[in-house]
């Protein structure tokens, strides 16, 4: 879709900026080891912006930041010997290799797909009917939004929530096939205006074919996907109101769950959907634990990439990436300057 093919190339520019403060906070000020670091990084950025880059960033800073190591055990071999000090120089390289890994990643996302925001869009399908059988021969209990307005309960069950964003066609032409024969529920969050209007997108004759089977919820994505992050008085009625409304007419459904469009959201937002009590649920693409506030509702969802191999899908499915996602989100707002 191409209006999030223009977010690759912030997300990765994020990533970098962050390294380098990270490198600036947790080496110290005026070590060799943190200024070139520091250096490297960029140039690093620079070349990558030009799209000039040909050695692959991981190899490049690893080397460099392994002959610095050798440099200083050569030149101060005494202090290697200290038990206190090698301890915390052990320390720094494994936060310095740790962070070289997330550009690293981020790297090879791109090369894989035009931008790293692809990745969440879509699956191989051989891979996801392998994900939904390992829910189905596990015994998970997959849940919809009704489970949740009903008020069903399982304390002692493995329970998952499946989503999946916009209301493309695809998920009436592959997914819901696949759910309805392992009886799975999922849930579509709608682009409103999309439906039964533009092209790959489902219709409206789909959505109330799929709720009728009782496997499938619904909630709404705004009118036009904008980012809610500019949700205010000026298009409030458009995107939350109208998108409910029109939800409503043509599913006879009230919308109780609202995701966030591309996963971005503040405070602020929050706040303002919530003094509007239009929504019960409101669902964050950061891996967030449930938070409760007065009436509302937050989920933090984890995003499947289509290169998760099948243990990464089983550890994030067991919330093992759920810590992960959340500093992510959390470093990317701070360097955004978000709260």
């Amino acid at each position: 879709m191409n209006k999030k093919e223009t977010k690759g190339t912030t997300e990765e520019h994020i990533y970098l900026i962050t390294v380098i403060l990270a490198v600036f906070f947790i080496g110290s000020k005026y070590s060799l080891l943190t200024i070139v670091t520091l250096l490297l990084l960029f140039i690093v950025l620079v070349f990558k912006y030009m799209r000039k880059l040909k050695v692959p960033v991981i190899v490049l800073i690893l080397s460099v930041y392994l002959c610095l190591i050798l440099f200083q055990i050569i030149t101060s071999p005494s202090k290697y010997f200290d038990f206190h000090i090698a301890s915390k120089e052990m320390q720094r390289i494994i936060i310095y290799i740790l962070i070289v890994l997330i550009v690293n990643n981020t790297e090879v996302k791109e090369k894989r797909f035009i931008n790293i925001w692809n990745s969440y869009m879509k699956i191989n399908k051989e891979k996801f009917l392998r994900q939904m059988n390992y829910l189905k021969d596990n015994k998970y209990i997959a849940l919809n939004f009704d489970d949740f307005s009903n008020g069903t309960h399982f304390e002692e069950a493995k329970i998952v929530l499946i989503t999946f964003d916009d209301g493309w066609l695809s998920n009436y032409e592959i997914v819901y096939p696949i759910m309805k024969k392992l009886n799975l529920k999922f849930n579509i969050f709608l682009e409103v205006g999309a439906i039964g209007v533009k092209e790959n997108y489902l219709t409206w004759d789909m959505v109330n074919e799929m709720k009728e089977s009782n496997l499938v919820g619904f909630g709404t994505h705004t009118f036009t996907h904008i980012d809610a992050r500019t949700i205010d008085e000026s298009n409030y009625y458009r995107e939350i109101i109208m998108a409910n409304k029109v939800m409503k007419e043509k599913t006879n459904l009230i919308a109780r769950d609202f995701c966030f469009p591309y996963g971005h959201y503040n405070k602020k937002t929050v706040s303002y959907i919530e003094k509007k009590g239009v929504y019960d649920r409101l669902y964050t693409s950061d891996g967030i634990s449930e938070i409760i506030r007065n009436n509302l509702r937050l989920y933090g969802r984890v995003g499947i990439e289509n290169e998760d191999s099948m243990l990464d899908f089983i550890n994030k499915l067991e919330g093992k990436y759920n810590n992960y996602f959340a500093t992510i989100s959390k470093i990317r707002k701070f360097v955004r300057g978000e709260k």
